[in-house]
């Protein structure tokens, strides 16, 4: 079903007069007109801000405070649905597994001697990056590289004969980063500042000796759960709630078989509601890899079209009142099943019985006052129940993805009937020395029935093809005519080689192209409408990032635009 036209600005509408600067990645027009040239520099201001809060935070830091601050994860908060850490709605982990007694029966031990220097190796558990730290070194970072043969990280280092301990520092594909010991290596010490470290002697003949300390150990009745209830502590501004501040209390236990309870919490100050979303979460098999998961929730939820992560929609709607999410409001139950990472595989099946109602926008001034601040949509309201499939084989760079769902009015009473399918294709190459080459393909099309607003395909700006409007990409329009909101047939090629050309600085050049169509089985090839350009990126090559892009739309009279992110694009 579709909905009825809204008494107030519709979706189209009410997208026709945005500019292109949406969420944080606000883009200016530097036509030398004074409110280009405004936002431009208020855009930079900020970008600077954060990257100095960014290099003011050590990468370990969340693991010695119990208050967490999530900046450095928010710099990774892109890549929408398709990354790790939002595939699944909550922040279960399946429990870490044991350690051996028997140590001396790892493959290979983590530290080594190789020649006249000590080879140092820590096994691939599907990470992005994984460093060294030594207090030989002051605890400064040492890359280590990956070796496909033995499946591990290595690097080797040239050390005095003594006493040496060592942490490794990892980074998983959904951006966490965590300090480790080794885990083929026995002695283990606390360190004051460091935590737990491992340590190694190295004799005057530069052989490795390793020698096993026995700790005292804690008494495994307390040390059997996890339970946190002021921690994942966060704040949002955005249009329909405006302050929104929020915490993630959680309880897990260590036994593999025991259940776990996570949940989110929070409250809108200008919208006077509170959110809350529950999960139980019981685990299938000893791993916890395979679990069922049962939830409840009410609260402030949004289709993900754009990518765009919390930290920058919060400073690009204050700063430039353009919130980039279309906000509904959803309360329900949903029942399903998760396996996590076997053999790379990701896999989400859920039942879900859901309420969704058009909330209103309650901010009306960010800087600037209430001129252009973009009213919420209308979307269908009503009671939805459907089955949803997801599933992931890869990591976050490189994977193919798909998601099915289903309206079930055809078995349970459900306002909406209706099926629909998208499958994305994403591939990260290292093509040589400090670069990197992303290809992303996505297509999306309406299978059965007809979808409901919140359902729809869009195309035009973040995520999508940069240097258009939000939504702007539609066929067909008639002459004279507003853009419709959302059609049944999307199709998106978004490509980017990024060269680093400093320690911290990398150049990218890509190419994006992609189209909306009313209809499935309408979107021509010949249709799409395409854009390229130059950015600037604070990081390594292809990582996620604070970005600069320089961005040309390749038809007519198109406006040159310049847009800045805190995550990669897509």
């Amino acid at each position: 079903m579709r909905g009825s036209e809204p008494s107030s600005p519709g979706p189209a509408q009410s997208r026709n007069g945005a500019c292109g600067m949406r969420a944080a990645a606000a883009s200016s027009m530097l036509s030398g007109k004074e409110p280009g040239v405004k936002r431009f520099l208020i855009l930079c201001g900020i970008l600077a801000l954060i990257l100095l809060m960014a290099r003011a935070l050590p990468a370990g830091a969340g693991d010695r405070f119990s208050l967490e601050v999530s900046v450095e994860d928010d710099f990774r908060d892109g890549g929408g649905r398709t990354a790790r850490r939002h595939f699944f709605d909550h922040a279960y982990r399946p429990p870490a597994r044991r350690r051996s007694n028997d140590w001396r029966a790892a493959e290979r031990p983590g530290v080594s001697r190789s020649g006249n220097e000590v080879l140092f190796s820590y096994r691939d558990r599907d990470y992005d990056e994984v460093w060294l730290l030594t207090d030989a070194d002051d605890w400064e970072q040492r890359r280590l590289r990956y070796n496909p043969d033995e499946e591990a990280w290595e690097t080797t280092v040239r050390l005095e004969p003594g006493v040496v301990r060592y942490q490794f520092r990892v980074r998983r594909d959904d951006g966490t980063i965590r300090d480790r010991t080794d885990p083929t290596n026995p002695t283990r010490r606390r360190d004051p500042d460091r935590g737990w470290v491992s340590q190694v002697e190295i004799s005057a003949a530069g052989d490795v000796v390793l020698k096993e300390i026995r700790e005292r150990q804690s008494d495994e009745r307390l040390d059997r759960y996890d339970l946190e209830l002021v921690t994942g502590i966060g704040a949002d501004y955005q249009r329909v709630d405006g302050f929104f501040l929020r915490f993630s209390p959680y309880f897990q236990s260590r036994d593999p078989w025991a259940p776990a309870i996570h949940s989110t919490i929070g409250y809108g100050f200008s919208s006077e509601q509170g959110s809350g979303r529950g999960y139980f979460i019981q685990p299938l098999t000893a791993t916890g890899r395979v679990r069922a998961v049962f939830s409840g929730y009410d609260y402030s939820d949004y289709t993900d079209r754009t990518g765009v992560g919390d930290l920058e929609n919060s400073l690009a709607t204050l700063a430039f009142r353009e919130d980039s999410r279309d906000w509904y409001r959803r309360k329900g139950l949903s029942i399903g099943v998760e396996l996590e990472e076997i053999h790379y595989l990701l896999v989400r099946a859920e039942f879900r019985s859901d309420s969704y109602e058009t909330m209103p926008r309650t901010v009306i001034a960010g800087w600037g006052g209430r001129g252009d601040f973009v009213p919420n949509p209308e979307i269908d309201d009503g009671l939805m129940r459907s089955v949803m499939l997801r599933a992931r084989w890869g990591n976050d760079y490189t994977h193919l993805w798909m998601q099915y769902e289903n309206g079930l009015d055809s078995i349970f009473s459900s306002a909406f009937d209706y099926s629909q399918l998208i499958v994305q294709g994403r591939v990260r190459w290292r093509v040589g020395w400090s670069q990197t080459l992303d290809l992303r393909t996505r297509f999306g099309w309406r299978l059965a029935g007809e979808l409901p607003v919140q359902k729809q395909f869009v195309a035009g700006g973040l995520g999508t093809v940069r240097g258009y409007e939000y939504q702007r990409l539609y066929e067909p329009v008639p002459p004279g005519e507003p853009v419709p909101y959302g059609g049944d047939q999307i199709g998106l090629i978004n490509v980017e080689y990024a060269l680093g050309v400093h320690e911290e600085i990398s150049v990218g050049l890509f190419f994006d192209s992609g189209m909306v169509h009313e209809k499935t089985g309408g979107l021509r090839l010949g249709d799409f409408r395409s854009s390229m350009g130059v950015g600037l990126i604070l990081a390594e090559p292809g990582d996620s990032s604070l970005r600069l892009d320089f961005i040309q739309a390749l038809e007519a009279d198109a406006r040159f635009l310049v847009q800045g992110r805190l995550t990669r694009p897509f």
